[in-house]
């Protein structure tokens, strides 16, 4: 926490430089917070509102994940299927007639 020009440098490399709104320009540009208030209070709600942000986008992670889970495995299963499907009908013996070939004798 500083609000002089010599505690620019510490505010810069601190993890978290605090500062107040009374400050010069230099501590409060390095600074990562600046209060607005002459009461520590609002770094405490600001921690538990961080956290209460922070729990509902884990929550949402963790269920958009499980849910995109139980697509995939869907899907590698058709992929599964299919792959044995077209591997059986290309060794199947009655070959004659694929569609592809145009000799159509059906008419």
């Amino acid at each position: 926490m500083g609000d002089g020009i010599n505690d620019a440098s510490a505010l810069h490399t601190a993890d978290v430089g605090i500062s107040v709104d009374t400050a010069v320009d230099v501590a409060k540009e390095a600074a990562d917070i600046v209060l607005l208030e002459k009461d520590l209070k609002v770094l405490v709600e600001g921690v538990k509102e961080g956290r209460k942000t922070f729990a509902n986008t884990l929550k949402y992670v963790l269920m958009a994940t499980s849910s995109n889970f139980g697509k995939c495995s869907a899907w590698r299963a058709h992929l599964f299927s299919c792959r044995f499907y077209l591997v059986a009908q290309a060794d199947s013996p009655d070959q004659s007639n694929d569609g592809f070939s145009g000799n159509d004798n059906s008419l």
